[in-house]
Order: structure tokens, then sequence, then C-alpha cells
């Protein structure tokens, strides 16, 4: 059966990075990262297609061509794209921002970006806009891996099939029809249970989208076909209809891609079905074969490729108003789109080269042959199980040195913030801005509160100081916000004191049922249950002084889905619940607050601009929080309990309530709520000074 040229798939790719880009641009259609799922579709479609064409045409599937074909289609393109980014990235940003951005060009590099986000926790339906300009490359290394094992699982099922069949051929459309309604089948019901369960991870995942490309693949078959044209057009509508209800209807809420994404890679499918007899009539659907949507389409690899980086790097250096600059955007993305389309992505895809190197592979033995791929996807196999372990192909730069600053008194940070703020030039920074920034990890006491085990002998040794005649003891509960207090900490209580530490991550201190932001389904109870165990485990250890902190994120993901001074009121009895738990320590309780949150260094240092782009103002539920902690304190004061409360915001922001990227030469935040190591110790002076004032702290010599 000969594979005739789809205008409509042409069409349909227009539809579907049209939707992409428009969604990256303005946000709006909310559900535009559909096009990504019609993508996939496709491409089971055409793949398949190709396939099957070629096995009944000639009897067999040229591996070597197909990957010969693949590479050519799509490496050469993106290859240029990461490079042209990367090189405009050192241009415009420090090599802090490059830095954090390196090991993501090397995962889109070797085609598992997907996995890389999967493991930094990244949230794509949580972020406004990309978290770098390389993040949509995660869909084109799902694709990439579907194309790596498709081939061979359809020969070994072809394989498998004959060999049951005691010498009768099998028919190829229905063994292929069958492996399309087994992946179906399988991966849909995964995709709905780990888009419940850990609905971030779901979204990159590759398992959890094969079912999409596995409807392609059905459809590939012919076994579904439309016998009457206005059924057809009726069909083709619907499908329409169906991929624009999704993309309008659907936003950062909806759970994806489990059960809901059937309903635009069902409308795919209904269209491409369809169209193969409804292409002559004068319907809505006929839109597809315009030939300016054509064009669209034709450059769409290269749109998609090309978009994404131009609209990070226009937010980065255009402030204002969204909406013309996304007009601008768009309208750049489609002359350099056109452009990569005319001069790198068609060019490399028929040049003679590939011609050699399939003329070559035919000329090899079998076993040669497989023995180089193998070897091939070995290598990428290991560079890319390095690359998700900490490896990076490309060089990682030290976190830089500073040499050791410690604010002499409240009065000089205040001082040195005040410079900040009107600072406008990047000049105190540059050496920070240099490198990564340090984040604090106190000792590896932060954990995953999901299957936590409190009671490990690990946690015993390493988190919680042992018994000491001479030196007094501090223990720190919280989440990562409280383990980066602990430098500052430990130089505030002096050599006298131990301080241990008993972390978990996004877990808060105070006893609030709170969600996750990378939304795992038995965070709740596991927080809560780990927060009870290491509470208890702290007031066991009758230490000198309990601190408790937490970050301000917690109270944005409560349960009870309070907001505004609802929320301060649950945070406030939280936090006197997490007082009173450790009340049978006998010992002060320090609650410290967190720090107002501010803008990433890695977003806003920019090298043509001045550190003004940085500065923040506290956000207003900053200020919930710390009056419901306050008021905590107050309860638990009233209630006989020797606590206090420690206020840290004037270490950050000026009186003007500014919050700078720095203070003296030194980078405040690591992201947009974490201290960098150095920062945190440079706070030992003016934390004790802040210990002092409250009266409850013992004294900080030895005992």
């Amino acid at each position: 059966m000969a594979t005739r040229f789809r205008l409509d798939i042409e069409g349909l790719r227009a539809v579907a990075v049209l939707l992409v880009v428009a969604n990256h641009a303005w946000y709006w259609p909310t559900g535009g990262y559909i096009g990504v799922d019609i993508f996939f579709v496709i491409s089971g479609y055409l793949i398949t297609r190709a396939l099957l064409h070629e096995k009944e045409k000639t009897g067999r599937i040229a591996l070597g061509r197909f990957y010969t074909r693949r590479f050519a289609r799509l490496a050469p393109a993106a290859i240029v794209t990461i490079a042209v980014t990367a090189g405009v990235s050192g241009l415009l940003f420090f090599g802090l921002t490059n830095a954090a951005w390196n090991r993501q060009a090397a995962a889109s590099l070797v085609w598992v970006q997907n996995w890389f986000l999967v493991s930094i926790g990244n949230n794509y339906l949580e972020s406004t806009g990309s978290a770098s300009p390389y993040q949509h490359f995660w869909s084109l290394s799902v694709e990439e891996q579907f194309y790596a094992f498709w081939p061979w699982l359809l020969l070994l099922g072809w394989s498998g099939v004959a060999a049951l069949s005691k010498g009768r051929s099998p028919h190829l459309r229905a063994t292929v029809l069958w492996i399309g309604i087994a992946g179906f089948a399988i991966f849909l019901a995964y995709s709905v249970w780990f888009t419940a369960y850990r609905p971030a991870s779901a979204y990159y995942a590759t398992p959890t989208r094969v079912w999409e490309f596995a409807v392609g693949v059905i459809v590939a078959t012919g076994v579904l076909s439309v016998s009457r044209r206005r059924s057809a057009v009726a069909l083709r509508t619907a499908g329409l209809l169906a991929i624009v209800v999704a993309a309008v209807a659907f936003d950062s809420a909806t759970p994806f891609p489990g059960a809901t994404a059937l309903l635009p890679v069902l409308g795919t499918a209904a269209v491409i079905v369809a169209a193969e007899r409804a292409a002559s009539e004068r319907d809505f659907g006929r839109v597809l074969t315009v030939w300016p949507v054509r064009y669209i389409g034709r450059i769409s690899y290269s749109l998609y490729l090309w978009h994404a980086p131009i609209i990070f790097f226009a937010a980065a250096l255009i402030p204002g108003e969204p909406f013309f600059r996304g007009l601008v955007c768009v309208f750049v993305s489609l002359i350099v789109a056109a452009a990569s389309y005319r001069f790198i992505e068609d060019p490399a895809r028929h040049a003679r080269v590939w011609n050699h190197v399939q003329d070559w592979l035919s000329r090899r033995r079998t076993w040669t042959r497989v023995g180089g791929i193998a070897v091939t996807a070995g290598l990428v196999a290991v560079l890319s199980a390095g690359q998700l372990n900490g490896m990076s192909l490309l060089p990682r730069v030290q976190p830089a040195s500073v040499a050791s600053t410690t604010w002499s008194s409240s009065g000089a940070l205040a001082a040195a913030l005040s410079k900040a703020a009107a600072a406008t030039s990047w000049q105190p920074f540059e050496h920070m801005l240099s490198a990564p920034l340090a984040h604090v990890n106190h000792r590896g006491c932060q954990r995953e509160p999901v299957g936590l085990a409190p009671d490990s002998n690990a946690l015993n040794l390493i988190c919680l100081p042992p018994e000491s005649d001479t030196k007094r003891t501090a223990i720190v509960v919280g989440d990562s916000i409280a383990m980066a207090w602990v430098p500052a900490i430990q130089g505030a209580l002096g050599s006298g004191w131990q301080v241990g530490a008993l972390g978990l991550a996004g877990c808060p201190a105070a006893s609030a049922l709170t969600k996750e932001i990378r939304g795992l389904k038995t965070f709740v109870d596991d927080c809560a249950k780990a927060r009870r165990a290491d509470l208890a485990k702290a007031a066991a250890a009758k230490p000198d002084l309990i601190v408790l902190s937490s970050a301000v994120a917690s109270m944005r993901f409560l349960v009870s889905g309070n907001t505004g001074d609802a929320a301060g009121a649950e945070w406030r009895q939280a936090t006197v619940r997490s007082i009173e738990s450790v009340r049978s320590a006998g010992v002060p309780v320090l609650v410290l607050g967190n720090p107002p949150e501010g803008r990433r260094p890695v977003d806003c240092a920019i090298r043509i601009f001045g550190p003004e782009r940085c500065t923040a103002t506290i956000p207003a539920d900053n200020g919930i929080k710390r009056s419901a902690e306050q008021g905590a304190v107050r309860d638990a004061v009233v209630d006989g309990m020797t606590v206090a409360y420690v206020d840290p915001v004037p270490w950050f922001c000026t009186t003007d309530g500014l919050c700078p990227v720095g203070a003296g030469n030194l980078i405040i935040r690591i992201d947009t709520s974490h201290m960098t190591a150095e920062y945190s110790a440079s706070l030992a002076n003016v934390l004790r000074s802040a210990f002092d004032e409250t009266g409850v702290v013992p004294d900080r010599a030895a005992r």
C-alpha cells in the first residue's frame, strides 16, 4: 500500500505547534500544552505507516536506514538550536546561570531531557513560563525514545507471532494492531495511575505517554475507517472540536496526561481517520489544507525548537506588557523557524552524506549493523545515566570561593542591604555569579518524607548529636529552610554548642496538613507522620534548645485550601501544636521565621542590566505567616512554655521593604527562598544578638 502525502497532517502539525507557542507566549489557551499530545499521535501514525509500507513492499525493515533518516531529520536543527542558545546564554548571563543550564543542554543533546526534569522535580503545569531555554526538549526526548524502541518491538512482535504460527505467515497489520491495542491499554492504565500518584513526574515520563503513540499506531494499521463522506466530515469536525475544547478548557489544575488526555488524543485520531474520506469536502476541517496553515506545519519542527529560547530570552530582556512581547516573540519565531527550515533542517535532511551512510550500512553484515547499533545505544545509555546522576557533558564549574564574611552588627548589615538595593553595577557580586552557589544540606540530614524511616540508626548517629558533658545541644527541626539556617545557628551559638538537625524536604515544622509542589500523592500523610516522629525524637533527646523553622510556601499548599487570613489562623494553630509536642523536653523553643522570598539570581542576573532587576519586595503572605507564628508563640507563653520568636526579615530587606539580591559581596539566595551557605554563615553575629534579645536561649558558654 502506497503512503501518499497527507496535506491534513501538515495542518494538524500547525495546530499543534501554534497551541504550544501561544501557551508559552501568552499563557493562553490555558490548555495549549496539548499540542505536544497531538504531535505524539501524529508521530505514532506516520512512523508506523512508513514501517508497515517498507515491510510490505520489501519484506524487511532496514533499521540502519530508519535511524539514519531519523537522525538526519531531527538532530542537525536541534544541535544548532542548542549551540546558538548556549552562545546567547553565555553573552547575556553569568556563569552561575549557565552552569545551572549546562546539564539541561547536555540532557537535550542525548535526548533524556524529560528524565532530567523528572530527576530535579520540575513541575511543568505549575510553572509560569519555561524554567530554562532547553525545557521544551523534553517532548523531543520522549519522541526519540519512542523511535528508539518501536521498530525493534515491531520486529520482535512479528518474529514472535511468526514462530507461534508454525510456518504460516502472520498478517502483519493484525500483529501491529494487537501490539498497538496492548500498548494503549497497558500504558493508559499506567498513565492514569501515575498521574494521580505523582503528577509532576507523570507529565514528563515516557511510559505515561506511550499510549498516545499507540493511538497513532492503531490508526496506521487502517483498522479504523469511515465509509461515507458525510460521516467523515462529522468525525473530522468532532475531532477538531475536541482539540479546541481541550485547549481552552484545560489548565494547570487539570490532571494530565491521565484520562483527561483522551480528549485531545482521540480528537487527533478522529481527524486523521476522517481525512481519508473527507479530504475534498468543503467543511471546517478544510482549514487544515490551506497553504499558510500547511506551511506553518511544514516548519513546525523548527518553530518548536526556536520559539522557546526566543520567548525565554525576551522575557529576561524585555520587561512590561506580556501581550505585546508575545506578539514580537511569535513574529520573530516564525521568521527564525522559516530560515532554520530553509537553510538547516531541509538541506541537512536531504544531504548526500546520509545516502553514503545508508549504503555503507547496507553493505555490512547483519551482525555488524546490529552490533554497531547496540554499541551506539549502549554509549547513549551510559551518557544518559551519567547525566541523570550528576555527570555533565559540558564542563561543570566549581562553586565560587568567597572570603569569610560575618556582619559585625545588624546595623552594618542594614547599611549593606541599603547599598545593595541602590546599586547599579554587578561588580560586588561578579565573583559569586561566576559559578554555582553553594546550598546548605546539613550533613545529609534533609530527607524525603516519603517512605522515611525516622528511627534509622543513621539518622540517630548523624543528625542527633551525642550527649556531651562539656557542650550544650541545639536541635533544628523543619524543612529545607530550617536546614539553611544551620550554619547561622551554629555560628551564633558558638563552639560551646553542638547543633543537630532533623530536616524533611518540603515538610514544615508547623503541624499543618500540607501538599507538595510536585503533587506526590502520599506526601500529606508521609509528611505528617515523619514530622511527628522528628518532633518526638527531638524532645526525647533532651537538648538545651529546640529551633523550629518552615518555608512560607507550605502555607500556600494547605490541604484545607485556606488562603489569606484563614491560612494564617490555621498556621497559627499548627505552630502551637508543634510547640506543644516538644513540651516534654522541658527546654526553650525558638520559632525562627523564614527569609522573605525574592527573585532567583539564575533568572534575573543579566550582564547588560543592573542588580535592580533582582530586587524584590516582601510577599504579602510572608507577613501573614510571621503574624501567625508570633501569635502562636504568645499562645504558648500564656500556656506556660518558654518560647520566643525571631523575625529575620531585617536581615534580608531594607526598612523600605526592598529585598536585594545580595549584601556586601555575598549573594543572598540560591533560588527564590533558600539562602546560600555563605550568607547563612555570615549571619552568625546578628542571629546571636537576636538570641540574646529573646532572653530564652541558655548561656552560650560550655557546660
